[in-house]
């Protein structure tokens, strides 16, 4: 194992949650797998007490669950938490709209360009996990529209689990290619007009278009898992 007693603590508990997040965001750990403290120690080459601060972190953000022997598993996708997630997401994001509608969305409008602009790259890069957190980057700026830190707290945390879901629709799966590339060209429309009807004020077409990409993010995950 390699040695990393000279980075601070703190970077430890950052470089230990993020490698873990990844690999479950990745899927290179699976749905249901368990893991042991002693286990990653071995594959991070990181020490048990980083992990052991970083473990309670993912469990609360909803993609690890915990055990009373000390194990950790991976949360599995179900049917169920993919209908649950979805309701949620679609109930707040329409509370985001009827609050941003109330404010001057311009200040927003420049970082959603941007990340969508990263979104291309990444889809031009076929960098699924660059493309995953580009995509969470958009949502969540338009989420601050809203200017509500209770509503941006609370879909932080949906959008957080819903990153493996994300590298779900955006990577490679049993569908076919020219499904992947219809996906990334509506993933891409929908973006911009959420960004148009956001600036024009033009709440119906907005919520519209919201109702729409979450309906089309739900039934590519469902479709992936009814193959």
């Amino acid at each position: 194992m390699a040695t990393s007693g000279a980075l601070p603590k703190r970077l430890l508990y950052d470089v230990a949650f993020d490698e873990i997040y990844r690999r479950i965001i990745t899927m290179e750990y699976g749905q249901g797998q368990v893991v042991h403290e002693k286990q990653l120690m071995q594959e991070l080459g990181i020490g048990r007490t980083p992990i052991r601060e970083a473990l309670p972190r993912l469990a609360a953000c909803g993609i690890l669950e915990s055990h009373p022997n000390g194990a950790w598993s991976v949360r599995p996708i179900t049917l169920q938490t993919i209908k649950s997630i979805f309701e949620a997401l679609e109930i707040m994001e329409m509370g985001v709209i009827g609050l941003a509608m109330r404010h001057d969305p311009t200040p927003f409008l420049g970082q959603m360009a941007a990340a969508q602009t990263q979104v291309q790259a990444a889809i031009a890069a076929r960098d699924i996990l660059a493309l995953v957190e580009a995509n969470h980057r958009f949502h969540m700026s338009f989420y601050a529209a809203a200017r509500n830190d209770y509503l941006l707290h609370g879909l932080s945390r949906i959008r957080f689990e819903t990153k493996r879901l994300a590298y779900i629709s955006y990577g490679p799966n049993p569908l076919p290619d020219d499904a992947l590339a219809a996906h990334y060209a509506a993933v891409g429309r929908e973006h911009g007009g959420m960004l148009t009807h956001l600036q024009n004020r033009d709440e119906d077409a907005l919520r519209q278009t919201c109702r729409a990409h979450i309906a089309a993010f739900r039934e590519r995950i469902i479709g992936y898992l009814s193959v």
